[in-house]
């Protein structure tokens, strides 16, 4: 057997993963660059594309430009978004006119990568992407959104968001606060899926306003948007936003079981008996008026103290589906792969992050504010 066919049959055992082994991952990361044609083979068949993405991101490379810049130029779709992924997953600044070139074929894969990248140049390329859509002072009513709502052009000018975000370029978060609330009050149920998608894009926005505007989707009409911004109240952390949990739960609505996980995790407890075991509204209020003297409201708590990220990476393995979200969203590491959030954790990327945070424990004092790599008082989401 070929050293291109014993690739593909553990690139394909990975894929595969019925039976649950963590492992299978570690096992592709061991063949380094040998394991790119058979990922290579299989994005060409448009299959398992975030998957083998984040696998290719996974690779030891000795020069990962020289071996992602040819899938990068490649036709097939799948092969050139998986390319400008791990481009942006780099880090290396090499990429950043590859990204470039990149904003016309491939223009949603292009944004997401110079976020990811995280050089600054990628700022100018991203307000140059932003005023195409929407030039600067042009309101709301005046967009195209409000005429043709196209789902695209919505996911689109939000993926620039949360890039420019990721770069530290916080300049669209009053649109961004704007969609993740604009509700017809005619018609409450219209345009959920922009919502939805602006309530998440919240997530990597620092500024006045944003912890209002979370906390006011956590009654949106439609219950996805709501659940979302539950977890968004649960990222920020503050004593300010646990009203919005209990007032789900206390009014037993249709979002109370994520409010009540939520308020668990951020407490650290259950309000009065076993993990996700249900509350009366009662006796919720009869704790929350022992426990809310606890927690101070300029800081940010987690598990029930003040929020450090050490105390979450024990936790992956266990909750992966959760974990690897949040922690991407308050770390911005690249140990943990972003596309594989539902994956079990494998040993290799477990001490891959375990070793991230050795070296940048430092950068995440506890109880304040962490997104996306950057450390913000508690008060930078407060009243606008």
């Amino acid at each position: 057997m070929s050293s291109f066919e014993d690739a593909m049959e553990v690139v394909a055992a990975y894929l595969d993963r019925g039976d649950g082994d963590a492992t299978l991952l570690d096992r592709c990361v061991a063949l380094g660059e040998a394991a790119i044609p058979a990922v290579v083979e299989i994005l060409q068949q448009e299959q398992a594309v975030p998957p083998l993405t984040a696998l290719l991101m996974a690779l030891p490379l000795k020069d990962p430009i020289a071996a992602f810049t040819p899938l990068a130029a490649s036709n097939h779709v799948g092969v050139a978004r998986a390319g400008l992924a791990a481009l942006g997953n780099s880090g290396d600044e090499r990429a950043l006119p590859i990204l470039r070139d990149a904003l016309g074929p491939w223009r949603i894969a292009a944004v997401s990568a110079l976020g990811e990248l995280g050089s600054p140049l990628g700022i100018p390329l991203l307000q140059r992407e932003a005023a195409t859509m929407l030039p600067p002072g042009t309101g709301l009513r005046d967009a195209r959104w409000g005429a043709a709502r196209e789902l695209l052009d919505i996911e689109l000018f939000a993926e620039i968001t949360i890039a420019q975000a990721k770069l530290g370029d916080h300049g669209a978060k009053d649109l961004a606060i704007q969609l993740a609330t604009l509700i017809d009050v005619d018609d409450p149920d219209a345009d959920a899926d922009v919502r939805l998608t602006w309530v998440r894009t919240l997530a990597y926005l620092m500024g006045p306003g944003v912890a209002a505007a979370v906390r006011q989707a956590t009654t949106d009409p439609d219950a996805e948007v709501a659940k979302e911004a539950m977890l968004q109240a649960l990222y920020l952390g503050r004593a300010q936003d646990a009203s919005a949990w209990i007032a789900a739960i206390v009014e037993d609505r249709e979002t109370a079981p994520r409010a009540l996980w939520c308020l668990e995790a951020w407490a650290g407890e259950h309000p009065t008996g076993e993990p996700g075991e249900l509350v009366s509204g009662d006796d919720l209020l009869r704790w929350w008026e022992r426990a809310e003297r606890r927690f101070a409201p300029d800081v940010c708590y987690r598990l029930g103290r003040p929020a450090e990220i050490g105390e979450l990476i024990p936790l992956l393995p266990g909750d992966p589906m959760r974990l690897r979200r949040e922690l991407r969203v308050r770390t911005g590491t690249r140990a943990i792969l972003e596309l594989r959030e539902g994956d079990a954790v494998s040993p290799g990327e477990q001490a891959a992050v375990e070793a991230w945070w050795q070296v940048n424990t430092p950068r995440f004092p506890p109880g304040k504010l962490h997104r996306w790599g950057r450390s913000y008082e508690p008060s930078a989401v407060g009243a606008s």
